[in-house]
This record gives C-alpha cells, structure tokens and sequence, in this order.
C-alpha cells in the first residue's frame, strides 16, 4: 500500500501541474544576428514560420501521389489563365505535370505568394533526389505529404483516419465489452486483476493522456502544429512548451504503466485468462480514450469527468484491497482471511506459524 500511496501521490503532482496552461507557444529564434530575417521571393520569413511552421530546406515525404507544375513560375500560369477568360476560348497550352509516386522524398527550394481568386496563394517549389522537380500549391502539398519524420508521418495519418477510427473503436470495444458481459456473469476480478493497482493506473494514464491531448488542440492549436513540423519525444527538450512536455511524459508514464500490466498479468493469471484480461483492458482503454479526446468541445466538462472518473477509480483502488492482506499460498491471489480456502483455486491456507520467543533455543534431539 505504501508504494501505491506513493504513485498516486505522483500522479496527483502531475495532474496539479497541468494547471500551468498560460505558457503553451514556442518561443520563435531570430538570425545569428539578432534581427529577423529578410523577405525572399515576396514572404517574410519569420512571418511565414509564425503561421506555417516550415521553411526553404525543410523536407517532405509523400503519402499520396502528389502533381507538380514544370513552369517557371505560378505567376505565369495564372496570367495564361487570365488571358484565356479574356478571350473566352479554353485552347491554352497546358503546363508540363510530373505526378510523384507515394513515398517520395521532396525539398522545399522555394517559396511565392501568387494571389488567385482562391484561398491558398502560397506555391512550393520542390525538387527531389530522382531529378524531378516542380511547383505546387501548398494546401495540395500538406494533404499528401508530412515532414520526413516518422512521428509527423504517425500524426498526418492518424488526423486522416481520426473520425472512422474512432467510429470503428467504439464499435470494437461495445462489441469486445458485450461479449465479456455475456461470457461471464461476473468478471470484477478480471477488472480489479485481484487487487492489483496497476490496471486501474494504467486507465487513469489513458485519461490524463486523452484530455491533455484534448487540451492543446482547444486551448493551443497553434503549439500542436508547430510540434506536428518539428516533432520530438524528449519532455524535457529545449523550447517545448509545459503543455506539451506534460503530454510527453504522461505518454511515457503510459507506456511504463503498460508494460507494468503486461508483467502483472503474465504473472497471476494462466494464459488464457490472461488474453482475456488484456483484450477487455485494451477496450476499456479505448473507451476512456475515446470518450475524453471528445470533450475537446466542452474541455471544461472533461476536466471535471477526469475528477470524478479519477474518484471513482481511486475508490475501486481503495475496495480492492480493503480486508485483503493475505495472499494465496498456492496460485499467490488476494484472499480475505486465513485460515481457509482460497476463492480462485481452492488451496487450503492455514494460520502463519509464530515466531519463537526464544530463538537461540533449540530442539533437543
């Protein structure tokens, strides 16, 4: 009991630092020499990080196939465009096009403003290892590339498939919880593993984890992009904001809090009981995942779900091991009292044996 005192002192200290939300940007360096940057090719540089994050000399990965214009300058196609309404006729001669293939590395080499009659006026102009090179419309840029990274690779297909994943997890874990209600009349031991805290602590991770990413994207939108273009897995990296280092290392918490389960489970339950155990666990993380990464809306309604849902928790902690302070001489379960036997496999425990008042006596043969 003292070491889970210990770790929900911890966690508590976590949680009471998320209140340090004031300071979620970066921090944006200037040059060598301590003036900003200037304007090249009609973007100011340092204006141009502030709001899109990426640069000349930054590279991408293509996720999709991705058309690039072999022109010498987006102006000129627009001005082709222009002359063609004019004269009212569609016989213009077409740009030369190159289509990428998926998995392609490309390098932003330049950067122009070409105001149109559309919302997206920057144009990139990439090049690639392979020798081909063109320019392309930086909102067709982001839907099919990431930055060559494989954490913004992860983030640009998770935001892709983030509303069918999540539609396909909730149906998967009803599906998963349904049939164990069914299965089973009874499973509280598969959700308390016997009074182990590990499982309950694990699910209060999920939570913490899921309502800190809720947070960023309600409170900081802008820090999350930015982390999106300049990913890292350090909490403790130079720059990052407290928000996001929070996120970190509650990430990193999760991830040792998992592998605790894994080496709990493994050791007090057989295998098949075990599979059981970890595959109605994921689904109640999942469900808890999904459910607080939905309160982005409503952040305030989810810190305080996050209280009463860590209440609760803590409680159940609590019940689990109240009166619970033998264990099983046989398979090493949590038993009320001794002597008698044990719930889960029947093993007859007997009363421990009193230490002898005079130790340094010995039996007479």
């Amino acid at each position: 009991m003292k070491r889970l005192h210990h770790a929900i002192k911890q966690i508590i200290c976590l949680l009471c630092c998320c209140a340090a939300l004031s300071a979620c940007h970066y921090s944006y360096p200037v040059s060598e020499s301590g003036e900003d940057i200037d304007s090249i090719g009609g973007i100011d540089s340092t204006g141009f990080l502030l709001t899109h994050h990426y640069w000349r000399g930054d590279v991408f990965r293509t996720s999709d196939s991705l058309r690039l214009y072999v022109i010498d300058s987006p102006v000129r196609l627009q001005q082709q465009s222009g002359e063609a309404d004019e004269l009212m006729t569609t016989e213009i001669v077409e740009p030369d096009t190159i289509v990428t293939a998926k998995g392609i590395k490309l390098f932003v080499t330049d950067l122009i403003n070409a105001p149109d009659s559309t919302a997206d006026s920057t144009w990139v102009y990439l090049t690639s290892t392979e020798g081909f090179h063109g320019w392309v419309k930086e909102v067709e840029l982001l839907s099919k590339a990431a930055p060559d990274d494989p954490i913004s690779s992860y983030i640009h297909t998770f935001s892709r498939w983030h509303t069918p994943l999540n539609i396909a997890g909730i149906i998967g874990t009803l599906c998963v919880l349904a049939y164990f209600c069914y299965r089973k009349k009874q499973f509280e031991w598969v959700l308390l593993l016997h009074g182990s805290p590990y499982p309950i602590l694990l699910r209060m991770c999920v939570s913490l984890c899921a309502l800190l990413y809720a947070m960023v994207w309600y409170f900081a939108p802008h820090t999350w992009t930015e982390y999106y273009f300049n990913p890292t897995l350090n909490p403790f990296a130079h720059g990052l904001p407290p928000v996001l280092s929070i996120f970190l290392a509650s990430a990193w918490l999760l991830a040792l809090m998992a592998i605790a389960v894994l080496d709990d489970v493994w050791r007090r339950l057989p295998g098949n009981e075990a599979i059981c155990f970890v595959i109605e666990l994921v689904a109640r993380c999942i469900l808890v995942s999904i459910a607080f990464s939905l309160s982005t809306n409503y952040i305030y309604v989810g810190c305080m779900m996050l209280a009463a849902y860590w209440m609760l928790l803590l409680y159940t902690i609590w019940k689990a091991n109240k009166g619970r302070r033998f264990y099983c001489g046989h398979c090493g379960r949590a038993i009320s009292k001794v002597p008698g036997k044990c719930p889960y496999c029947g093993f007859k425990n007997e009363e421990p044996a009193k230490a002898s008042k005079n130790p340094s006596k010995t039996n007479k043969q």
